[in-house]
This record gives structure tokens, sequence and C-alpha cells, in this order.
């Protein structure tokens, strides 16, 4: 009776063990794809992000030497101001931002405004 209730505790203990190392072994292959996963996602995302970095950079580079070129000084530097007020810190209306677009461009368009002709 006591050998009987043995063996069947230690085929139990047995079996449980078993399936407790194939789910670990599982656990662990779902894991180690998951590392896998995130750093081939994360150095895709930074290889677009250095791409786009250096696009960027060269667009800049390239408008930046446009800009000290033609036109009247104040053209040149509305060139480089974003004055469509559309941008992250745009500027409410009746704000000074506001007033400092209007300003701008309305030198921008004025060939007499003082300091127009520059350098």
């Amino acid at each position: 009776m006591i050998r009987e209730w043995r063996e069947r505790r230690d085929a139990a203990n047995e079996k449980r063990a078993q399936q407790f190392a194939l789910q670990r072994e599982e656990t662990t292959k779902e894991a180690q794809q998951n590392i896998d996963d995130f750093y081939e996602n994360y150095n895709t995302k930074k290889e677009k992000g250095i791409a786009q970095t250096r696009k960027d950079a060269e667009q800049f580079v390239s408008s930046r030497e446009d800009t000290v070129s033609g036109g009247t000084s104040w053209e040149r530097i509305a060139k480089l101001v974003d004055t469509s007020g559309k941008g992250a810190k745009g500027g409410a209306a009746g704000s000074g931002k506001e007033r400092f677009r209007e300003m701008l461009v309305s030198l921008k368009k004025d060939e007499t405004a003082p300091g127009a002709q520059g350098i």
C-alpha cells in the first residue's frame, strides 16, 4: 500500500518536473525571440534615425548656404525664421511672436527698410 503510494507520488513528481522543464525551455525560447526582435527593431529605428538626421543636416547646410546670397537682409532672415506661425511654438494671436512675424514680413517686403541692403 505505501509502496504503491510512493510509486504513484514519484511518478507524479517526475511528470511535473518534465512539464516544468518543457515550460521553462519554451519560456526561455520565447524570451530570447522577444529580445532578438527588440534589438532588430531598435537597430532598424536607429539606422533610420541616423539616415534622417544626415538628410536633415544636408538640407540645413544647403539651405543655410542658399540664405547668405540673394535678396535683401530681411528676405534672407525670413528664410531662416518660420513666419507661418504653425511651428511647435507658433504663438497665439496677440502674442509677441505674432507681432514679430508681422514686423518681419513687412520688413521683408520693404526694400527701403533700415538694414535691408545689409552687407
